[in-house]
């Protein structure tokens, strides 16, 4: 009986044990959630992209992934409807002021703002810097064409982002047309045509600009 009253009591005390235990658990890991932020800085956003490309030793390639997992980790996470597109902005931007040669972050990057959170007047800085990156890409600048041309109705400047990716190796034949295409569409007054050349030109070369809308460009 004695042995019995022993054994009861120990299991008594255990379940209690147990439960003080799961109750902490629950509690902490509910302070953990709380203190825990979906978007944040990423690696090495404090230090400069000279220092950065020092310390790699060649192996620049490994941080571009760490950048790519790290800013994937954030961008594909159910909870991102929820975050701050400011917060997701400025998280990007701390990314790509590392330049990574990964087309992926710009691209997806640019994507989700655009069509998940409903911001695609963020893309253009975004791929601008990448377009800078990949001088040979044409896959950038079709997706800012893209955003620009179907959810910002911005027929003018989307034309010369398709522009843009049409005059890079192995781009699809349907960037020239739709460049031209929207370029004819848009025909933009001569003070639009100045804002345009203004606001692109410093990236992308006044002379380009205004080439591509002058009169004796291509008519299709």
């Amino acid at each position: 009986m004695k042995i019995f009253l022993t054994w009861l009591a120990l299991s008594i005390w255990l379940l209690v044990l147990a439960g003080s235990l799961i109750n902490v658990s629950a509690r902490s890991q509910d302070a953990a959630l709380k203190l825990y932020k979906l978007v944040e800085k990423p690696p090495f956003s404090e230090l400069s992209p000279a220092f950065v490309d020092a310390v790699s030793i060649g192996h620049k390639g490994v941080i571009d992934d760490m950048l790519l997992f790290y800013t994937l980790n954030y961008l594909m996470d159910s909870r991102l409807r929820g975050a701050d597109p400011a917060e997701v902005q400025m998280a990007l931007k701390a990314t790509t002021r590392l330049h990574p040669k990964i087309e992926t972050i710009y691209m997806f990057g640019c994507l989700v703002l655009a069509l998940e959170m409903k911001h695609p007047e963020a893309c253009e800085p975004l791929i601008t810097d990448g377009i800078n990156l990949f001088p040979d890409g044409w896959r950038l600048p079709v997706t800012l064409g893209t955003i620009l041309f179907h959810t910002m109705k911005d027929d003018a400047k989307a034309a010369i982002f398709y522009e843009i990716a049409a005059q890079k190796p192995d781009a699809p034949a349907f960037a020239k047309s739709l460049a031209i295409k929207l370029r004819n569409r848009a025909k933009p007054d001569p003070v639009e045509l100045e804002a345009l050349i203004q606001t692109l030109g410093t990236s992308f070369g006044e002379d380009m600009v205004r080439k591509f809308y002058s009169t004796g460009g291509d008519q299709k």
